[in-house]
């Protein structure tokens, strides 16, 4: 197997997926550049995360740590 294949199948694990978190493809914008595809955990159980805070812009970093995100 690649190594591209071998980091996603030891992410997996981490993650539970398929049972826990379940694997997707996504596509990623940013400010600057073309979109990019990425992998995305989500809840394999769509409701098992309900009730949580909704990040407007999408930074986690800023919203754990209350610091702007060094990157632009």
């Amino acid at each position: 197997a690649s190594m591209f294949k071998h980091c996603l199948d030891q992410m997996d694990q981490i993650e539970g997926h398929p049972l826990f978190y379940r694997r997707q493809r996504v596509t990623v914008g940013f400010r600057k550049g073309d979109p990019v595809d990425a992998w995305m955990y989500v809840g394999a159980d769509p409701n098992m995360f309900g009730g949580g805070a909704i990040l407007e812009d999408g930074d986690w970093s800023e919203f754990v740590t209350g610091l702007p995100t060094a990157f632009e």
